[in-house]
C-alpha cells in the first residue's frame, strides 16, 4: 500500500502501481448480488453454460474494490471531491480467482484560480498476470494541491 498522498505529491503523470489482488467466487456473487444481480455475476451453473463459460465480476466490482481499498488511503489528505467518471471501458472479462493488477496514473492537474485546489485526471487501469488490459476509466477529482 502506498503512503497517502501530501498535496505537494501531485503532478502529472505520476504512476502507481497499487496491491494487486483476486476476487475470490463468493465476494463476486456477493458484490453482485447487492449491485448487479444478473446470472453471469450470481449463478455459476448459468454463467458456465453463458458466452463467459464461467462465472465473471461485475464491472463495476474491481474498480469499486481498488477506490475503496487503496485508492481512499492514497488520496485522503487531497481529496475534497469527484467531478466524473468517463471512458469506462471493459476490455476482457474478469473471472474468479483471477489476478488483478491495478495501475494507477494522474493525467492531468489544472490547478483552480484559488492556488489551493486542482482538478485532477486519474487514469485507472486493470491488467491481469499476462499483462493484458482487462479494463480502463478516467476519473477526474478535486484535490488540495496546497
Amino acid at each position: 500500500m502506498n503512503t497517502p498522498l501530501h498535496p505537494a505529491d501531485l503532478q502529472e503523470n505520476l504512476v502507481f502501481n497499487l496491491s494487486s489482488f483476486v476476487l475470490p467466487e463468493q465476494e463476486i456473487i456477493d458484490f453482485a448480488l447487492a449491485n448487479d444481480p444478473q446470472e453471469i455475476h450470481t449463478n455459476k451453473e448459468i454463467a458456465e453454460k453463458s458466452y463467459f463459460k464461467g462465472l465473471i465480476a461485475c464491472g463495476a466490482h474491481v474498480y469499486v474494490k481498488t477506490h475503496k481499498e487503496q485508492w481512499i488511503a492514497l488520496t485522503k489528505n487531497t481529496f475534497i471531491c469527484g467531478l466524473e467518471i468517463n471512458s469506462w471501458q471493459f476490455f476482457k472479462p474478469v473471472y474468479a480467482n483471477m489476478l488483478i493488477v491495478p495501475v494507477l496514473r494522474i493525467t492531468e492537474l489544472k490547478p483552480n484560480s484559488d492556488g489551493k485546489t486542482a482538478a485532477l485526471t486519474w487514469k485507472f487501469e486493470f491488467f491481469d498476470d499476462k499483462n493484458t488490459l482487462l479494463q480502463h476509466l478516467h476519473v477526474k477529482v478535486l484535490h488540495r494541491i496546497a
